[in-house]
């Protein structure tokens, strides 16, 4: 049985993490999966429930967005023991795949596949708006190492278009069954002191600058002067790093006369049980693909997204959910107020959404990367 490695670059249990372990799911009945870790978290937690072996192997901390001269010092100081670890790591495992699950430890994986001649396949889940990296990126991405490159949705792939020819898009798989089944968990109209009658709109994302959830904020007021028994939730915990941008929410929201409104119920463990009461869920960031997207259509909630990125390549306009201007608070409160006041689109949508969530079946995701790592195999 060979050894495929997965590196890691979160220790946490995000959106990309969740496809590492989808990763993993399909690989390894045929291969022996080993994971890089850069620390000690939810991730290995859930590793350790699995019976997979992990290293842990530091990366460094950095900034999301551009990159600054911070950036790339640390980079530099991390980048001998990276490599040397990683190196010495690979060689005695008799390591035959490098599977790069993120950006951060595809420039190690690169270098290391290129000098002991080990293929690699890099995951792609992110927008790179700083063109330094991304001129940086394509140029390993040429490397001989790089066997191919999958990416989450063709918006994210067409930051690479001189990387075609070694590309394909996955979108990332979801067991609908796994969230349509009976939760036990307590009421959560109860638990956050929501109205019985209130029909609760949600947006469910980390709390940090890049998700623009000022926008969100900012359109309540305008759905508020046309409907009135609405509560509005904001599910997700404050990034690391974030903590005054999650202050800084709270204090638009008691500007704005809303606070009574609008609940921060930090992070959910049970997103099953809080779908089942969501009216609407919303988008308002940049995204490359989005998984709540599908997640709530396993529960007939329809989605409203911005009409720039992966999500659009998700949501079907006025059937499974809305489209509104990128970054326009009040279009994006006209597309809520629609759905509030127009019950017969909402049903039509919801039972919409429950029928096109098999069009993102866990088993296409695994045939299609167990094809992908075969073939990089054989043709290595």
């Amino acid at each position: 049985m060979k050894n495929i490695l997965i590196w890691e670059t979160y220790a946490v249990i995000g959106g990309g993490q969740k496809v590492g372990l989808n990763i993993l799911d399909a690989l390894r009945d045929n291969y022996r999966c080993i994971f890089f870790v850069p620390g000690k978290g939810p991730l290995t937690k859930e590793l350790d429930d699995r019976n997979i072996d992990y290293k842990i192997l530091p990366l460094g901390s950095y900034s999301d967005g551009k990159k600054g001269l911070k950036d790339i010092i640390n980079m530099l100081c991390y980048f001998p023991r990276v490599f040397k670890e990683a190196y010495q790591y690979i060689r005695k495992n008799d390591i035959s795949l490098v599977y790069s699950n993120g950006s951060r430890s595809f420039i190690w994986s690169s270098l290391i596949g290129t000098f002991l001649s080990i293929p690699v396949i890099w995951h792609v889940h992110n927008f790179f708006e700083d063109r330094k990296t991304r001129v940086f990126l394509n140029l390993l991405g040429r490397l001989r190492s790089i066997k191919k490159i999958i990416f989450v949705s063709n918006a994210v792939r067409q930051q690479f278009s001189s990387l075609e020819y070694k590309s394909e898009v996955i979108y990332n798989g979801f067991t609908a069954d796994n969230i349509t089944k009976q939760s036990s968990s307590p009421d959560i109209r109860g638990q956050l002191s929501i109205s019985p009658s209130a029909k609760i709109i949600s947006i469910i994302a980390w709390i940090s600058r890049p998700k623009k959830l000022e926008i969100y904020i900012r359109s309540i007021p305008h759905i508020l002067a046309k409907c009135k028994d609405v509560h509005f939730l904001i599910v997700g915990q404050a990034k690391e790093g974030h903590e005054d941008y999650y202050a800084s929410l709270k204090k638009l929201a008691a500007e704005l006369g809303i606070e009574n409104r609008i609940t921060f119920s930090g992070h959910c463990n049970d997103l099953s049980n809080l779908l089942s009461y969501i009216y609407v869920n919303c988008i308002t960031s940049l995204e490359t693909y989005s998984l709540v997207i599908p997640e709530a259509y396993a529960l007939g909630v329809p989605v409203i997204v911005p009409d720039i990125g992966g999500p659009l390549e998700l949501v079907k306009d006025r059937e499974t959910g809305l489209i509104y201007e990128f970054g326009n608070e009040t279009d994006l409160a006209d597309k809520i107020s629609l759905l509030l006041q127009d019950e017969g689109l909402h049903q039509s949508l919801s039972q919409n959404c429950r029928n096109y969530v098999h069009e993102f079946n866990m088993n296409k995701f695994n045939e299609r990367v167990k094809a992908a790592v075969y073939q990089t195999l054989q043709t290595s």
